[in-house]
């Protein structure tokens, strides 16, 4: 049974893999965030560091952008 359903996605493999690489790659970017978010609270605000504050506020408006 496995191999007649396997048999009907034969022709759209190109496609599958295309949208299995996506699934992965927007998994990756949800994961950044949450860490880009740990550095600004635990490194750039507590060091009054601007100039990676801004870095890591930039990165992260451009995933917010990426992901939409």
């Amino acid at each position: 049974m496995i191999r007649r359903i396997a048999a009907l996605f034969r022709p759209y493999k190109g496609r599958l893999a295309a949208v299995l690489g996506l699934i992965v790659v927007s998994a990756g970017l949800g994961m950044i965030s949450p860490f880009l978010l740990r550095d600004v609270l635990d490194v750039a605000i507590p060091e009054n560091d601007d100039g990676l504050l801004a870095l890591l506020a930039i990165v992260v408006v451009v995933l917010v952008l990426r992901v939409l």
